[in-house]
């Protein structure tokens, strides 16, 4: 494994999330939860439009900089599928008997990755919603103003005494450095669920929020970023963000 970053409570790997997957099973390294926000490969209808650069599918043409590019949002459903299914599966090889993985996603693509979630050996647990408080208008449709975590379990529930709201509200950041870059308050809302000094991994770490997160929630992480242009990002935010705090 090719580790870039490592202190007492984060380890960032660069690398594909699948080889890193593999290797981390290889060395018979464990996880108690996956937390991530893969590529959702949505926008546009048309394999032209998949196929365009992100930022010109995200950004906003109004946006006053252009953010960073990023890999793996152009398979059609039926690669989606297969590509899902098979993270999935190696992330779930990494997780202990128990443990939870959280995924996020949009609405065109919830039904592929909720397929893929059981596909890939998880016991289904359903859907939290990150409301952002605004939405985007659609006539004679609902507004875009949500995105969608799915939930899965390795095996049978383990009961912890740990709960979280359905529903989080909480705005976009605002100084995104990654197009789909996360609120770290979104992410600490998930890690209600995840026991503490657990050791978290990020398969598709991005600009490091769920690092971020983990280390203000006393979680240990394990974060994967294949571009290798968002790493000088992670380590600057999680060295930003004191663990013993």
């Amino acid at each position: 494994m090719n580790i870039v970053y490592e202190d007492a409570h984060t380890v960032l790997i660069h690398g594909d999330a699948l080889d890193a997957m593999n290797d981390l099973h290889d060395q018979g390294i464990v996880v108690s939860a996956v937390v991530t926000d893969p590529p959702y490969s949505s926008g546009g209808s048309m394999r032209s439009d998949r196929m365009q650069n992100v930022v010109n599918k995200y950004q906003s043409s109004t946006a006053k900089r252009s953010l960073p590019t990023f890999e793996g949002d152009h398979r059609d459903q039926r690669g989606y599928l297969a590509w899902s299914h098979l993270w999935m599966s190696l992330a779930r090889h990494v997780t202990e008997p128990g443990g939870s993985m959280f995924s996020f996603i949009d609405w065109r693509q919830l039904p592929v990755l909720s397929d893929a979630v059981q596909s890939a050996g998880w016991t289904w647990q359903g859907v939290g919603v990150w409301d952002k408080g605004h939405g985007r208008p659609n006539k004679g449709r609902f507004s875009a103003g949500h995105e969608l975590i799915v939930h899965g379990i390795n095996g049978r529930r383990i009961r912890h005494e740990l709960y979280a709201p359905a529903v989080f509200r909480q705005g976009t950041p605002r100084n995104k450095e990654h197009l789909s870059q996360k609120p770290v308050e979104v992410m600490e809302w998930i890690m209600r669920l995840v026991p503490a000094g657990c050791y978290i991994l990020d398969p598709f770490a991005g600009s490091g929020t769920t690092l971020v997160a983990a280390r203000k929630a006393k979680r240990l992480a394990i974060g994967v970023e294949a571009d290798e242009q968002h790493l000088e990002t992670i380590i600057r935010r999680c060295q930003a963000i004191s663990a013993d705090a």
